[in-house]
């Protein structure tokens, strides 16, 4: 005993300190979800960059044809994309291309969405001018994408990645 009083802390101390503690946990909880929030975004964000290089990919070997050989009799292995011919009207994207995480078409369960929008070479500038292409790879699968290529608009993405390239067929 000390002066009458036994050593210890007193109940108010105990309050404050166990607020502390408590303050403490739920801001760590707090970081935690934020933490697990950004992991997801970037795994999408990666996945769907990923899938947007095999679409290039795939429109890149699409313009390897041989001469005489009309683009829309040559479809593409992974995606079944096809390119409109010189001076042919371009393609907007009629039916969305849905795929899992795998990046394999999938119509039940898709977690990303592929938009295109190809524009062939007129046919004075001949067939070894170059196409445009404009893809988005959009996520979750359930997302829409609508107006042109020049302005597409999102509606029920979390989020997005896209590019822009010309390529040529010679």
């Amino acid at each position: 005993m000390l002066g009458g009083r036994e050593a210890g802390f007193s109940l108010v101390e105990a309050c404050i300190a166990i607020g502390l503690v408590a303050f403490c946990l739920v801001a760590l909880l707090g970081l935690f979800q934020v933490g697990l929030t950004q992991e997801r975004q970037a795994i999408d964000q990666v996945q769907a960059a990923h899938i947007l290089a095999a679409v290039s990919d795939e429109f890149r070997g699409l313009g390897r044809l041989p001469d005489g050989t009309k683009s829309t009799q040559i479809t593409g292995e992974r995606f079944g994309l096809k390119l409109p011919d010189a001076g042919g009207t371009a393609f907007e994207p009629s039916t969305p291309i849905r795929v899992n995480e795998q990046g394999t078409i999938s119509a039940t369960n898709p977690s990303y969405v592929i938009y295109y929008w190809i524009t062939p070479p007129t046919a004075a500038q001949g067939i070894y001018a170059p196409y445009r292409l404009r893809a988005v790879v959009a996520w979750p699968g359930s997302a829409t994408v609508q107006g042109t290529a020049d302005a597409p608009q999102l509606k029920n993405a979390r989020g997005h990645v896209e590019t822009t390239l010309e390529f040529s067929r010679g």
